[in-house]
């Protein structure tokens, strides 16, 4: 089958068509584009990108995965995700893209679970699956990483492109796009699964006079999510918070209120 040529098979085609090459220049040009057209899905396949789309029922959100898998969980993540954010004036522009991977992100490591690509509007996602058999101990907010974590990890993601959606410029500092990402994820989860991370942190929100700084999620991200998700469910006018927050202009944010 295909999926069974070694590299020294590819070789040996990419010796031949360099000799061809020589003998004859156009035709050596239809036998490259075979190669590329049969090689290129091949490569992207083995490495777990995606193959096949789904489109979930409630929400504007297309799942891509290397191959059929049931996208329920991840829908009822998405939609509670964009439900939270609606509720705080922000809501998707367009169709969201979330391409599922078996395999780690390319330029991420093996730690990273998921990652927004701004520039190409697109969700990038580690499987539950592939994430718990490369580590079994994985973790998120200091407890096993599980379906439930899973969901809420989706709607950080959501919530970075939702934000990129309805800012006012292509730049949005770090500390604002955390902010909300990991409120919204923190809101999604069970009640008392985040009843437990926030008593395990022993922090409370955000004070006036703080500076909010993607450094101090460098260096505690669940203390950091804990202070966030408390502090905005405390504004009066969370509509008007947010939308000062998406349009504030500086690195670290330095609340007034």
């Amino acid at each position: 089958t295909v999926a069974g040529i070694g590299s020294k098979s590819l070789y040996g085609i990419i010796h031949r068509w360099l000799l061809q090459l020589l003998r004859n220049p156009c035709a050596s040009c239809v036998q490259l584009l075979i190669v590329v057209l049969i090689f290129s899905p091949l490569g992207y396949a083995q490495k777990g990108y995606a193959q096949s789309s789904q489109q979930c029922p409630s929400e504007q959100i297309l799942i891509q995965a290397a191959q059929q898998t049931d996208i329920t969980p991840i829908c009822a993540a998405g939609t509670a995700s964009i439900r939270y954010l609606r509720q705080l004036g922000l809501a998707p522009q367009r169709l969201i893209r979330i391409q599922l991977s078996d395999a780690p992100l390319n330029g991420w490591g093996e730690t990273s679970f998921g990652i927004y690509d701004k520039r190409a509007d697109l969700i990038r996602l580690r499987s539950l699956d592939s994430i718990l058999a490369a580590n079994p101990d994985a973790t998120l907010y200091g407890q096993p990483m599980d379906a439930e974590h899973f969901a809420g990890l989706i709607a950080h993601e959501i919530a970075h492109a939702v934000v990129q959606h309805n800012a006012a410029s292509d730049r949005v500092s770090n500390a604002a796009q955390e902010y909300l990402a990991h409120a919204t994820q923190m809101a999604v989860l069970p009640a008392p699964r985040r009843a437990q991370i926030i008593a395990a942190t022993g922090v409370g929100p955000w004070q006036k006079g703080d500076v909010i700084s993607d450094v101090y999620m460098g260096f505690s991200p669940t203390k950091f999510a804990v202070k966030c998700y408390l502090h905005l469910n405390a504004q009066q006018a969370p509509v008007a918070f947010v939308r000062s927050l998406i349009d504030y202009k500086w690195r670290h944010i330095t609340l007034d209120s």
